[in-house]
């Protein structure tokens, strides 16, 4: 399968609760201690240029300095020259310092500016290290050469980046195979309660789907302006405090679903932030009230219709040896109410290295609780276990993300992401698994693991063998809309083998626009003129093609539909011109761009900075439904000017959507076959064509997955 899902995608060139909750009580205190919650956290520095995540830059230091003027050096000193000074025994520090000291006298600021400038020797751009006779710098081509021709120098060298990922632990559970066979926790959302999240962290950006703060403690409060609580964005921004405190909820939301230097296990999965926290002295505590605030919030973003696929609390404190459900009456009824709905719930078992009891939240029944291995899959030596413990999952030297960087972090805290992801991935390649069916397989196919501290054995969950024990379907690519004889509208999918299923049927429907929302990954349709519902906006179930009518759009014909990234949908309206739908799931839609003509469909590209359309022109006359002997003009509009791709002789496209690296994915009206093309429109030509064995042939709107 693997061979023909990398075959099929390269044709596309693919780079790419319940209210009674609220009169719960309050006022108990679930103190976190930080030396049990926090790991011990590395945070390198930030390197003046480039970032971490700049994969292009120089391998050479002649060509750092030819892009950008200057490069950040080090350089290794000669020992001999100073080593026997004064007959006074030295340190080797001591002797370090003489001779960087020694060294940076012996150079002058560059006379011969270049491009950028004359180098100054500047001691605030100047690292001198301690046990190594090592000097860090930014050197210009003049100050280079002096450095070159030194006679201290004993070696220069570029100091290049290095980029950190989860290559360690991801692989060890099975997470990359996953990946290659298509699943990456794409349209499930997992929901972090911890320290808040640095959403403007490159490998996070535009996960968030949802944020929250619950943290009712008064001048304490870590919600923002100081309040008990707040939701909505920018609620969840991790907390201020000094320290390394506040880099948890990051650093475990990456362990999940990060997708850039570090890829999390879940690396298209989105992010639902919940901070819980408060100040408690120098550290952070939680209250109870606060935890089950923020699982209610969980559980009425599901009634939302958000698909969240697990919770992860990777907090805890006290020991428990048997489930504690009758400690914790209240929080058992919260962690309950989303089982009940199949949301697990996913809790770290406590760092106190206890071989016979896990901490609390993770002692509850209804919770998944996680303990720590290394990447040896031995147990980790911190990690609480009992014979309640569901699972085992790396927590030893996890790279993962934190506020403007990365770190690594030990701990069950790092350990219970890695299920939360895999729970993500699995229930993205199988929606209709139940939370019973991913907890039996993760148990099942988990590489078993011995504690010799007590002689239990637990499953260090393996996601690749879960998957083929859960026996998703084929991975799915396109969805698409059908148009048979007089508006009897087919919505089918293609999936990663071209096999094409049909999902319903509706006659006497006229749909034609079709897009899919790229956060909630809900399937959304719009209806021409001929038909009962005339310009109606629908929700369409993925699984089955129901379709849930929206209303009415105050359009007679919507022929084209299209998310921008932000989330913004998009329509075209026949002869009125472009709409914008600013209160979904409601219909109504704005007129924002004023035109009398037909576009039969619109895409934005990645980034949201280009509309594309498509219109077909009849015989060099306006714009016609039906112009076989025509052409197809393919419009782009950047906001200020719009430029046009003419394509001579071929048949009309009357669907359209934008590949992962901004080519255009198109459908064909009553072509011989279904074909489904990619468009590049820089080019103006079409440089691939599919057909697959089908009889939808009109194909009226499309959406790529």
């Amino acid at each position: 399968m693997l061979n023909t899902l990398l075959s099929w995608r390269s044709i596309f060139q693919i780079g790419r609760v319940h209210k009674s909750m609220i009169q719960l009580l309050r006022g108990m205190s679930f103190l976190i201690l930080m030396n049990a919650l926090s790991p011990s956290f590395a945070v390198p520095a930030d390197p003046s240029f480039p970032t971490s995540s700049d994969k292009s830059f120089p391998q050479t230091i002649e060509e750092a300095i030819a892009q950008y003027g200057t490069a950040r050096v080090i350089i290794d000193l000669k020992m001999a020259e100073s080593s026997a000074r004064s007959g006074a025994r030295q340190s080797r520090e001591e002797t370090i310092a003489e001779v960087q000291d020694d060294y940076l006298k012996s150079l002058s600021p560059s006379q011969e500016p270049d491009a950028f400038g004359a180098m100054s020797i500047d001691e605030t751009n100047i690292k001198k290290f301690t046990n190594f006779p090592f000097l860090r710098m930014e050197v210009n081509a003049s100050l280079l050469k002096q450095i070159e021709n030194n006679s201290l120098t004993q070696t220069v060298e570029l100091d290049r980046p290095f980029f950190p990922n989860l290559s360690k632990s991801v692989p060890l559970i099975g997470g990359d195979e996953a990946w290659n066979m298509g699943y990456t926790g794409k349209c499930q959302a997992v929901a972090f309660l911890d320290t808040g999240v640095d959403g403007t962290h490159p490998d996070l950006a535009d996960k968030l789907v949802a944020e929250a703060c619950f943290s009712v403690s008064g001048s304490n409060s870590l919600c923002p302006e100081g309040l008990d609580e707040k939701i909505g964005t920018g609620s969840a921004t991790y907390c201020p405090e000094p320290g390394n405190v506040c880099l948890h909820g990051t650093h475990t939301a990456g362990i999940a679903v990060a997708n850039g230097g570090v890829k999390g296990i879940a690396k298209e999965a989105n992010l639902v932030a919940i901070q819980v926290f408060h100040r408690n002295g120098s550290g952070l505590s939680t209250y109870l009230s606060d935890i089950i605030l923020g699982l209610e919030h969980v559980l009425e973003l599901h009634e939302q219709g958000l698909d969240i696929a697990a919770v992860n609390m990777s907090l805890g404190g006290g020991e428990f040896y048997n489930q504690c459900d009758t400690s914790f009456p209240t929080l058992t009824t919260a962690i309950a109410a989303l089982r009940d709905v199949g949301i697990a719930t996913i809790v770290s078992s406590g760092n106190h290295g206890s071989s016979n009891a896990i901490s609390a939240p993770a002692c509850i029944s209804h919770a998944i609780s996680v303990g720590a291995t290394d990447k040896s899959d031995n147990i980790a030596s911190l990690s609480n276990s009992a014979d309640i413990l569901d699972f085992l999952a790396p927590g030893v030297e996890i790279n993962s993300t934190v506020p403007s960087g990365y770190a690594t972090g030990s701990g069950t805290s790092m350990s219970a992401p890695h299920v939360t992801g895999a729970w993500a991935v699995l229930k993205s390649a199988k929606p209709s698994a139940t939370l019973d069916d991913i907890l039996t397989v993760l148990q099942d196919t988990g590489e078993p693991i011995l504690d010799t501290r007590n002689d239990i054995t637990k499953p260090r969950i393996q996601v690749d063998a879960a998957l083929e024990m859960l026996n998703p379907p084929k991975p799915i690519l396109l969805y698409g809309v059908h148009d048979a004889g007089l508006n009897n509208s087919h919505f089918f999918t293609i999936d990663t083998t071209r096999d094409v299923t049909e999902l319903s049927v509706y006659p006497g429907y006229d749909i034609e626009g079709l897009d899919i929302h790229p956060q909630s990954c809900q399937l959304y349709a719009s209806a021409g003129d001929d038909t009962s519902n005339p310009g109606h906006l629908y929700l369409v179930n993925k699984e089955n093609g129901e379709l849930t009518d929206l209303g009415s759009t105050g359009s007679q014909e919507v022929d084209a539909l299209s998310f921008s990234p932000d989330g913004k949908l998009w329509g075209w309206a026949q002869d009125e011109g472009l709409l914008r739908f600013d209160d979904l799931p409601s219909a109504t839609a704005t007129l924002v761009v004023p035109y009398e003509g037909e576009i039969e469909g619109i895409t934005w590209n990645e980034s949201g900075t280009t509309l594309y359309a498509v219109q077909n022109v009849h015989g060099g006359h306006d714009p016609d439904s039906h112009g076989l002997d025509g052409n197809v003009r393919v419009l782009a509009y950047d906001g200020s000017e719009i430029t046009t791709c003419e394509l001579d002789g071929v048949k009309e496209i009357e669907a359209l959507d934008t590949l992962p690296n901004d080519n255009l994915i198109i459908g064909y009206h009553e072509h011989d076959k279904l074909v489904i093309g990619v468009l590049n429109f820089g080019s103006c030509s079409i440089t691939h064509e599919e057909e697959i064995s089908s009889s939808y042939n009109d194909v009226e709107g499309i959406a790529w997955f």
